[in-house]
Formats: C-alpha cells, structure tokens, sequence
C-alpha cells in the first residue's frame, strides 16, 4: 500500500460545556469552550497518519480563519493536505458539540463540505492506495470517487455514518464497509 487517500468532511468542532444545557430560549453563563479540529474525514485522515501511513485529505473549506487552522492541524500530522480545496462563498463546515451533564448533542453546519465534487480530486486512485469516505460529503461525489478507486483496482472503504439513503451500486465499489448498529439498522431495515 503506498498510501491512504480520505475524501470527506473537515470540520472545526467547537465544544462547549456547561452544568446543564439551557432551556429554549435561556442563556447560560460559565461554560467552557475548545475549538477542535474534526469531522468524519479529517479524523481518519489523522487516525491514519499516526498509524505511520502516508495519508492525503481530499475536501473542501470555506475562504476562512478554520480553513487555515485545519489545514495547518492536517500539515503538523503528516497529512498531504493539498487536495482540500478552498470553495469562495459557504463557511468551511463547524459542529457545535454541547457537553452537559456526561451528556453531549450536536449540531453540524456542513458549508463547504456539502460543494466538495469529484471534480477536486488531483490525482486519479492506483491499485496501490486504500480510498476511503464517509456520508458527510455529497452523496453523488462519494458514489463517483469510490466507483473510480475501485475500477483502478484500490482498496474503498466506506463509514456509513450519519446514514443516508443510497443507491445500491454504491455499495458494489465498496470493499469494506463500517457501520454501528443504527446504521446497521437503517441499511438493513431490521430492527436491531
């Protein structure tokens, strides 16, 4: 294997934590904030660099202060960042993480994630790589890239999560797929 190419979603993870979560419409004093860097894809980009792989990130961020940071996060990691590429217009993508109570919700705002084509990626799949994507990028450029990895004969792998309804010649280019239970659940229509 000569490296591991994730296309998906870079996101900037802003968690806060407070006591308790407010009511509707009540503000809340004395929570704690951390701006990380995150999303399904930057993680296993990461995840896969500090396994000692060479890694490449294939995505999109807004023309903003967390596209930079993301970037510079992917660069401090050993990650071949110059497949992510700056789209003019939506935000780079932000999930605000609220942690109350050992408890957590979240909300993902997608923005440049959501305009990530196939039409970025720079360089065309080899046998010799592992491609893999998850469900937080546009289903038809998951489908595209996944198909084309597969046809050149590359490893595809693809995380199922959040679930979205899919065609079912997406999964014939995946050779393996990552799935929790309600994925598992949603894919097979059983209740688990």
């Amino acid at each position: 294997m000569s490296r591991v190419v994730v296309c998906g979603s870079l996101n900037m993870d802003v968690v806060v934590q407070s006591a308790r979560r407010p009511a509707p419409g009540e503000t809340l004093l004395g929570a704690k904030v951390v701006f990380l860097p995150g999303g399904k894809g930057l993680n296993q980009a990461i995840a896969s660099a500090r396994l000692g792989t060479p890694t490449a990130m294939v995505g999109a961020v807004g023309d903003d202060a967390f596209a930079n940071s993301l970037r510079g996060f992917l660069a401090d990691n050993d990650v071949d960042s110059t497949g992510v590429t700056e789209v003019e217009g939506p935000a780079t993508g932000v999930a605000l993480i609220q942690v109350a109570q050992g408890d957590n919700s979240i909300t993902v705002a997608s923005g440049a994630n959501m305009h990530f084509t196939a039409a970025m990626l720079h360089d065309e799949p080899r046998r010799d790589e592992v491609w893999v994507a998850q469900f937080e990028t546009p289903l038809s450029a998951t489908q595209e890239i996944l198909a084309r990895a597969h046809e050149a004969g590359a490893r595809t792998v693809l995380n199922l999560a959040p679930y979205a309804e899919h065609p079912p010649e997406l999964l014939q280019s995946v050779d393996v797929a990552i799935l929790n239970e309600i994925e598992l659940s949603h894919a097979t229509g059983a209740n688990l």
